[in-house]
């Protein structure tokens, strides 16, 4: 990521989360858990990839290895 839209992501961040403050007082308490670790998910995943660390995705790893493997069983 560059700087720029690292800068913007976070700041995007940022204002969803202090908007989402009212919402906050209004959940339950196992609703308050779910955003909690979601929010630490996204902080951890966004600050691993501004220290640079390798962080694996999903669509990565179905590109990378299941892809190729249905195309190779597939009749052409």
């Amino acid at each position: 990521m560059n700087g720029i839209f690292s800068a913007a992501f976070a700041a995007i961040c940022l204002f969803s989360f202090m908007t989402d403050i009212p919402k906050r007082t209004r959940m339950s308490p196992g609703e308050k858990w779910v955003y909690g670790l979601l929010g630490l998910k996204a902080v951890v995943l966004f600050a691993a990839a501004c220290i640079g660390a390798y962080v694996p995705m999903p669509a990565q790893f179905f590109v990378n290895y299941i892809s190729p493997w249905v195309f190779s069983i597939l009749p052409r």
